[in-house]
């Protein structure tokens, strides 16, 4: 490959875009680093791998210190690139600026690759600094429910995440709705203070844990997500969703429901992510409205597939000019 992309295990977000750049492009091949402590012999390995392979371009997913050994050990010849997948909300509220300056100031790093065209420009004047949008491999059939089962909510996170998923307007927002419900959560519970607010507002919920293999069948039973999030880079799980198709509310924050149809906007997208109340009015009527609210995740599919296909080739145009500059 001429390819190689590099990501912490820590860092599940830029390890997705990273091994969907890898199967909806197939210009290059994806390795997870469990362990990036600078004298680990996983980083000794991979450092002696680049050096023998000699690829054209290696992408560093996000920023950890363990990544300098690694750009020691590459070829004169070989470029480097980091995926910068956080967004401008994202490096504050979870305090990356300090890492982010590192990645802009490394004599090694040449290009800077961006999820949000804003951010990217923005940088314009300091190097290489690119959009390389997010691409998602589909595969996913849409899924069929019987409209007289009782439906599931979804509020799907990691603990990491939970400054800026807006956690408690979306329990504000369930908790007002008068219709049967679940609301199937992915560890959440397991936070006492959120555990305590759940049971004190009498809200029903499954919680499944941290989720790997069983994820696609719990996902596969949901009826409505929600994603009101303050910042996101991209948002995967807005986008597993939706390509299943099942509505997804969502802020104006989350790229993975851009560009979508008016009628998807006006039923799934937030305006105001702090008021609980006009969450649970979008809510309520998803869940007074079944055959709706199957059209709407219909329609937000077919442009999610568009949108994708679009991404795709935007980002194998990119890969391919920067090639072609390397000797």
């Amino acid at each position: 490959m001429n390819i190689i992309s590099l990501c912490y295990a820590a860092f599940p977000g830029a390890n997705a875009v990273l091994q969907n750049l890898n199967r909806t492009v197939g210009l290059s091949r994806h390795f997870v680093l469990s362990n990036v402590q600078p004298d680990s012999l996983e980083l000794k390995f991979f450092g002696e791998y680049l050096r023998e392979t000699h690829p054209a371009l290696v992408i560093f997913g996000a920023w950890a210190q363990g990544y300098q050994r690694l750009l020691d050990a590459l070829p004169d010849a070989t470029q480097a690139a980091v995926y910068w997948t956080s967004s401008t909300g994202q490096v504050d509220i979870s305090s990356e600026a300090a890492q982010l300056e590192r990645v802009l100031n490394h004599p090694r790093i040449r290009y800077k690759f961006f999820m949000h065209r804003a951010f990217a420009a923005a940088l314009q004047g300091r190097g290489d600094c690119l959009e390389l949008p997010a691409t998602i491999p589909v595969a996913t059939r849409p899924r069929v429910r019987s409209a007289n089962a009782v439906p599931v909510i979804s509020l799907f996170c990691s603990p990491n995440e939970y400054r800026r998923k807006n956690i408690l307007n979306s329990i504000l927002a369930v908790a007002m709705q008068t219709r049967p419900y679940i609301f199937y959560l992915s560890g959440l519970s397991e936070n006492p203070n959120y555990r305590r607010l759940l049971d004190g507002f009498g809200i029903r919920y499954r919680d499944w844990g941290w989720m790997t293999r069983q994820y696609a069948r719990v996902l596969s039973r949901v009826d409505i997500g929600l994603q009101v999030s303050f910042a996101e880079s991209f948002n995967y799980v807005a986008a597993e969703h939706v390509q299943r198709g099942i509505p997804v509310l969502v802020s104006r924050m989350v790229p993975a429901l851009y560009n979508m149809p008016r009628r998807v906007e006006r039923h799934c997208v937030v305006e105001n992510p702090d008021d609980p109340l006009e969450i649970a009015s979008k809510l309520k009527y998803l869940l007074a409205h079944p055959t709706e609210r199957q059209s709407i995740g219909d329609i937000a599919r077919r442009q999610l597939l568009k949108t994708n296909e679009e991404n795709i080739c935007q980002a194998k145009t990119l890969l391919h000019q920067i090639l072609q500059t390397i000797p």
